[in-house]
């Protein structure tokens, strides 16, 4: 970094045992091309996490990595880190989803008692069988809709909520659980883009989605029969009191 003259950019952070990206927007554009195939930033954090590594800060401008075997003056520990390559869990052969504790409710947890009232504004809608009624526009874009959603927490409860709703709002052809409930399935990227994203998010970009899905430790399914399909050991259908367990990574 020192020698090429973009240590202001990335370097090894004082005492060795981490990195520093102090300016990501030059980091893509002026180093990430020297060095990689690609131009963007996205995929070399997904790289990261791919090779185990952590982050340990994150602000505006700057990221701090740090893997156990990373450390500068150390080359020689480079052959210890390798890519996760962890087959896909056997799903079907496990035991069935425990059921949610029955003393468990929904008032236990502020996040997911929005997600309950925004479920009951949003349902009796989607099953009424007067086709005057435009139900996406008066049910998605409802001010009480959108108020409670922007109270809702962090990004597990949102996908729960899409999901839990994917049914009745007919896009379960778009994404869904699968079968067994330990993982969901994104059929129709661009559909899924186009319409589920912007009435659940701030955004419109399937690539934003996908950041906060690696964020949050969620992993994608090698089965090549479910090219989108992602878990995480606490995302569970019918299993809400585990959502504030997923942290960000």
């Amino acid at each position: 970094a020192e020698s090429m003259k973009y240590s202001d950019i990335i370097s090894f952070s004082p005492d060795g045992r981490a990195f520093i990206v102090y300016d990501k927007a030059k980091f893509e554009e002026m180093v990430i091309p020297k060095f990689f195939s690609h131009r963007s930033c996205q995929s070399f954090m997904r790289q990261m996490y791919l090779y185990g590594f952590e982050r340990l800060r994150k602000d505006r401008r700057s990221d701090v990595y740090y893997h156990k075997d990373f450390l500068c003056g150390r080359p020689d520990l480079l052959q210890n880190i390798e890519r996760n390559q962890n087959e896909d869990p056997d799903f079907y052969n496990m035991d069935a989803i425990s059921p949610l504790p029955t003393s468990w409710t929904s008032e236990d947890n502020k996040s997911f008692s929005i997600i309950h009232r925004v479920a009951q504004q949003i349902r009796p809608q989607m099953m009424s069988n007067d086709e005057n009624i435009d139900i996406t526009s008066k049910s998605i874009h409802c001010a009480k809709f959108k108020d409670d959603l922007c109270k809702l927490g962090g990004f597990p409860y949102r996908l729960y909520l899409i999901l839990i709703n994917a049914e009745c709002m007919n896009y379960s052809d778009i994404v869904s659980f699968l079968p067994h409930g330990r993982a969901f399935i994104i059929c129709d990227r661009a559909k899924f883009e186009e319409m589920v994203i912007p009435k659940f998010f701030s955004h419109k970009s399937f690539r934003s989605f996908q950041r906060q899905i690696y964020k949050y430790r969620f992993k994608r399914l090698r089965n090549e029969r479910h090219t989108d399909a992602y878990y995480h050991k606490d995302f569970l259908r019918g299993r809400p009191d585990l959502l504030q367990i997923i942290k960000i990574g």
